[in-house]
């Protein structure tokens, strides 16, 4: 150019012009991301170096990395990936914390072939019993089974008790046929009214504080007709069935008490000879009476409210 300027618009005094990356005299027409690769020479590929299929010479990043290749490479390790070329180091191996899935065991842990086991009772007689637990009998729940003490031979009409050796924080599951449990369900002793001219059972089931369960224990008790006539004309209630006024008539002054089913005391009066008892607001069904007096005998009557 001498002392002449370069021409506007050119790079150098050949007249060459700069190309798309600023080179002068370069041949590269377009760069469209402006990343310095000329467009018709970038290479598509995984630009993550952390990708399995990391390609180191591409320049441009086509958006399908992937990373199947990671997993557990060691092979003592309970999820190795034999298929897996680089560590994720996420290996889980045994003696590590699991959950067994079963409610009894504690303390759950892989084993050595990898199964998860936890410590709990392995005997066999122990309501807590479990098959495929680590053994640790110390951990075992019993219920010891015992007798019902009782009569065995019963009037009908009247109550006697029956009890089950306790056991603090037990609860009991009394069942009778032919008779009612009119006092003390779900606890060890309660007061039964047998009923008829047959024999009915008596069971019970005890459950301790842990909610373990033992066997179911029954009894046999014959029942026989023991209020002739002339005492059923001293313990009187009429009409029955009722729907609002139940009218009661025993020799003496007595404690009446009236239980739904479950044996749970809804009314409770006292009555001198005879009274009436309002059970206007009784749901429909049937009830026992029971009277404490002046009657030779602590006596139960049902009647029904319709």
């Amino acid at each position: 150019c001498g002392c002449a300027d370069i021409p506007e618009g050119d790079c150098d005094c050949d007249g060459n012009q700069l190309d798309a990356l600023g080179v002068c005299g370069g041949d590269c027409t377009a760069d469209a991301d402006a990343d310095g690769v000329c467009d018709d020479e970038e290479i598509l590929g995984c630009t993550d170096s952390l990708a399995c299929n990391f390609n180191p010479e591409a320049t441009e990043e086509n958006g399908i990395c992937n990373y199947d290749c990671y997993g557990c490479i060691d092979p003592m390790a309970c999820n190795f990936d034999e298929e897996a070329t680089l560590d994720d180091n996420n290996c889980i191996m045994p003696g590590e914390p699991c959950d067994d899935g079963i409610e009894y065991t504690e303390d759950d842990f892989l084993q050595e072939d990898c199964s998860c086991m936890g410590y709990g009772c392995t005997d066999s007689d122990a309501c807590n019993y479990v098959e495929d637990a680590v053994t640790d009998n110390s951990m075992c729940n019993y219920v010891t089974s015992y007798s019902i003490t009782g009569v065995l031979n019963s009037f009908n009409n009247m109550i006697v008790n029956y009890s089950y050796p306790n056991t603090n924080g037990s609860s009991y599951e009394w069942s009778i046929s032919f008779g009612d449990v009119v006092d003390g369900e779900g606890t060890s002793e309660i007061e039964v009214v047998w009923w008829g001219e047959t024999e009915g059972q008596l069971c019970v089931v005890e459950t301790n504080s842990e909610g373990c369960s033992g066997d179911i224990a029954c009894i046999n008790v014959t029942i026989t007709n023991g209020i002739n006539e002339s005492d059923l004309d001293q313990i009187l209630i009429y009409p029955n069935p009722t729907s609002d006024i139940l009218n009661v008539e025993l020799d003496g002054s007595n404690l009446i008490s009236i239980y739904d089913i479950t044996g749970r005391v809804i009314i409770q009066t006292l009555i001198q000879d005879k009274g009436m008892i309002d059970v206007n607001s009784l749901q429909k069904g049937t009830y026992l009476i029971k009277s404490i007096g002046d009657y030779p005998f602590i006596t139960a009557r049902r009647f029904t409210v319709n």
